[in-house]
């Protein structure tokens, strides 16, 4: 569990200060919140409490609580909110450091090549690194701080190129914010692409040590944003969009009620809007799932991450298990019951929810990273917590949003062109293992015994095919788009034998919510012979990973036919979508 505490002071640290006035503001903060903490420690321990932790950038207080105390304590005055970080009674202790993450995710196969982010930016033709965007939400009244570390040993490397402010009229540059502190946003910032390559701080690191304390695609470019309205969000999406030319923006937050779209002629479809048009022109947001906030007076929870014009990040934790959501606010002193609450996720993919009933009945998420990651800095004020312990979607996000900017440069090395927003999708979602039958050795992929085998939601791993550079390689994949017309057939077809397929599409038109639809079917083809392998028809979710886990052998080959639904006619929609298969073991 964690507690938020009260902060008097963090109305002060969240004003735009001058260096000076932020650099004392910051200074003897610990001490200062230590009475509030040591407060809430003793009633805490009245209760059974143990593996007390405390956080002075954002005042929390972790800790473990003992079967059956749970009301109890939840009972205590004083606490702003609770965080169930436990999940589901899963494990939630063990931290993975980015090596770990690497070799989980499959990363180092990317990396060892050669492609760590340095290139396929659709900034000079993908010649230019890529350019990732990490867009943090601070309210004058936020409960933590998310201001990103202007000269922590992680960023200070030449990758964070931008640290900007922007109002519902502009973004401006910032110069300095706060000392070499962790706070929220020096970790999404760093999980993306911090290093310490290079750095001589006050400790002296191996090489082993700087692997595993550097962010997944350190050849990016970093360009951070802090917003603290729904208006100030799309005019960082534009600007992020026009001025920096950038390929990717991460936004782990959620978007609340208080934030200024609570006014007449200002709600959700201007958010909807903005991240449309950022994806149009070649901008694609990667959002943490769970948040639970409102987008406006007539919005349903879960923005930004409900879009279907982003990639929503749910987690798994250490022991490869998937995370589920659950209502993790209390109310009078209980957790909503079972089956109560929000799900503030994405539409497509599967639930991530425990309670009776199908996955096609909640929203669900498109793909999986790791939920539970030491922070690679941690805090170089003290050199016993070399690791700062981060968990949540927010620590999924970024990890995806660094495996995408991997996934560009590889893209542009092994094909020679730039991999568009719009086919990043579909690609991400093949580079999910969600094979009903593969375990890796350690857990089945699918989360739950009802997951529809249309969903993403596959643990992210990453797979480098196989070209002319890189022999050996059984794994092959390609994205690409296609025009579909209310009278047409789309038919693709592999005569590569392989052992194992994955074909995932999406798609987009006029609005959010009025969408044609598709379906797909798979068939054997052999001796001019189609068999059925499977169909997948009238699905509303846009964002579809089909999994198709049989032999085509050699003299054989794979069709896979897409067809519209319900066009208008004369309409023509756009498709966009990716293949990955292999010829080799279960992966």
């Amino acid at each position: 569990m964690i507690a938020k505490l009260p902060d008097p002071e963090v109305f002060a640290m969240a004003k735009d200060l001058s260096d000076i006035e932020r650099a004392t503001s910051v200074q003897g903060r610990a001490s200062r919140l230590r009475p509030i903490q040591d407060g809430f420690e003793a009633a805490v321990r009245a209760h059974g409490a143990k593996d007390i932790s405390k956080f002075w950038i954002d005042n929390l207080v972790g800790l473990t609580l003992p079967a059956g105390r749970l009301g109890a304590a939840l009972s205590i005055p004083g606490v702003l909110d609770w965080d169930e970080v436990r999940s589901d009674g899963r494990d939630a202790t063990v931290y993975w450091d980015m090596t770990h993450v690497r070799a989980a995710a499959g990363f180092n196969d990317y990396i060892d090549a050669g492609y760590r982010g340095q290139s396929g930016s659709r900034a000079y033709a993908g010649q230019a690194p890529v350019r990732v965007g990490i867009m943090e939400f601070q309210r004058q009244d936020i409960s933590a701080l998310n201001w990103v570390s202007w000269n922590h040993p992680g960023l200070v490397t030449g990758r964070l190129l931008n640290a900007r402010i922007c109002s519902a009229a502009l973004c401006a540059e910032s110069s300095g914010w706060l000392p070499s502190y962790s706070s929220h946003g020096t970790a999404t910032t760093g999980f993306v692409a911090g290093s310490i390559e290079g750095f001589g701080g006050p400790f002296i690191y191996t090489p082993e040590d700087e692997v595993a304390r550097s962010g997944v695609s350190s050849g990016a470019t970093m360009h951070y944003y802090l917003v603290g309205t729904t208006e100030a969000l799309i005019r960082g999406l534009e600007d992020g969009v026009g001025t920096l030319a950038l390929d990717l923006m991460n936004m782990s937050f959620t978007i609340c009620d208080r934030c200024g779209a609570n006014t007449p002629g200002y709600d959700c479809g201007f958010i909807n809007g903005a991240i449309r048009n950022a994806l149009n022109n070649g901008l694609l947001v990667v959002a943490a799932a769970g948040n639970d906030g409102h987008a406006g007076i007539a919005c349903t929870q879960g923005y930004p991450a409900i879009l279907p014009e982003t990639l929503a990040v749910g987690g798994y934790d250490s022991s490869w298990n998937g995370q589920t959501v659950l209502a993790d606010k209390p109310v009078a002193g209980n957790y909503y019951p079972d089956g109560g609450g929000i799900t503030g996720t994405a539409r497509g993919g599967v639930a991530m929810r425990t309670f009776a009933g199908t996955s096609s009945a909640y929203a669900g998420v498109d793909i999986l990273g790791p939920y539970h990651v030491g922070y690679a800095y941690g805090n170089p004020a003290d050199p016993l917590k070399v690791y700062y312990p981060f968990s949540g979607t927010s620590a999924s996000a970024p990890v995806l949003t660094g495996a995408l900017a991997l996934l560009k440069s590889g893209f542009y090395g092994l094909r020679g062109r730039q991999l568009s927003a719009k086919e990043l999708i579909p690609l991400a979602l093949v580079m999910g293992d969600s094979f009903a039958h593969v375990a890796d050795g350690v857990a089945n992929t699918y989360i739950r015994a009802d997951m529809s085998d249309v969903s993403g939601a596959g643990r992210l791993r990453m797979r480098l095919p196989s070209n002319a550079a890189f022999p050996g390689q059984a794994w092959q994949f390609d994205a690409g788009s296609f025009d579909l017309r209310s009278t047409d057939v789309r038919i693709g077809e592999l005569a590569t034998p392989f052992t194992h397929h994955r074909y995932a599409l999406t798609w987009y038109g006029e609005s959010t919510d009025a969408l044609s639809d598709v379906d797909v079917a798979a068939y054997r083809v052999c001796g001019g012979t189609e068999t059925l392998i499977r169909a997948h028809a009238d699905f509303d979710p846009r964002k579809r990973l089909h999994t198709l886990g049989t032999d085509v052998p050699p003299g054989c080959t794979l069709r896979v036919k897409v067809a519209p639904v319900a066009f208008p006619p004369g309409k023509t929609l756009r498709l966009y979508d990716a293949w990955l298969w292999h010829n080799g073991v279960d992966p």
